[in-house]
C-alpha cells in the first residue's frame, strides 16, 4: 500500500505479522490461565476432554480449538471465551496507530524544516547585512582613492 504524497510507498509489514494472528491471541491467553492455575497440558486435557498434543497446539498457536472447545477451556480456565481475543488488534486499530506514527514524523520532519528556514532567514539576514557593509566599505575606499563609484 502506498500514498501519493510519500515519496517512497509507506508498508504495513503488521498487517503480515502472525502474532496478531488469532491463534497466537488464543495461545498466549490459553498459556497464561492455563500456568496461573498451575495446571499442566495433560490435566486441563482431561478437564476439556481434548488431547494433550492437541492443548500443546493450540498454546503453540499452529492449532484454534473448535468454538465448543473453546468454550469449555473458558469454562474450565474461569474466562470469558471474549477473553481470548483481547490481544486481537482490529486492522482499523493498526492502521490508525501506523498513521499516528507517521504524522508524529511528518511533525517532527516539520519541526527540524522550520528550524532549518529560520537558520536560513537568520543567515540571509546576516549576508544581506554584510553584503550592504561591503559596498559601503568599497565605496568609502573608493571615494578615498578617487574612483567614483557608478
Amino acid at each position: 500500500m502506498s500514498f501519493p504524497f510519500f515519496h517512497e510507498p509507506i508498508e504495513f509489514p503488521e498487517m503480515n505479522d502472525p502474532s496478531l494472528a488469532p491463534s497466537s491471541a488464543i495461545a498466549s491467553c490459553l498459556r497464561e490461565a492455563r500456568t496461573r492455575l498451575r495446571l499442566t497440558r495433560e490435566a486441563l486435557s482431561e478437564l476439556v476432554g481434548v488431547s494433550a498434543k492437541s492443548i500443546q497446539r493450540y498454546e503453540e498457536a499452529r492449532q484454534i480449538p473448535r468454538v465448543k472447545t473453546l468454550e469449555k477451556l473458558g469454562q474450565v480456565l474461569d474466562i470469558p471465551v471474549d477473553e481470548f481475543f483481547r490481544q486481537i488488534e482490529s486492522p482499523r486499530q493498526r492502521t490508525r496507530s501506523r498513521f499516528d506514527e507517521l504524522a508524529a514524523g511528518q511533525r517532527e520532519i516539520l519541526s527540524r524544516l522550520d528550524d532549518f528556514l529560520a537558520g536560513y532567514h537568520v543567515l540571509s539576514a546576516r549576508v544581506n547585512s554584510l553584503a550592504l557593509a561591503l559596498e559601503k566599505h568599497i565605496d568609502t575606499v573608493s571615494s578615498r582613492c578617487g574612483m567614483g563609484t557608478d
